[in-house]
């Protein structure tokens, strides 16, 4: 993996350790919804949309999570 400047994490999910490293010159490309509780931009390569997400609306997703549960992220 660390040939290609790559690393690994135990303990987080990866969507967790690029929101804490991405800065505004990033475009994280995924399809994980929980993406869009991290602000910046965004790139879908499934879906092949290019998007970004504001803090507030980070903000608001990541509540949304939290009150409505997410059984994907054993939230209850």
């Amino acid at each position: 993996i660390t040939n290609y400047g790559a690393s690994s994490t135990e303990g987080y999910e990866a969507e967790d350790v690029v929101g804490a490293i991405a800065t505004d010159e990033h475009v994280i490309c995924g399809i994980d919804k929980d993406l869009k509780t991290i602000p910046g931009w965004k790139y879908n390569y499934v879906k092949e949309t290019l998007f970004n997400v504001t803090e507030e609306e980070a903000t608001k997703n990541f509540w949304l999570q939290v009150i409505q549960g997410d059984s994907t992220d054993s939230i209850k």
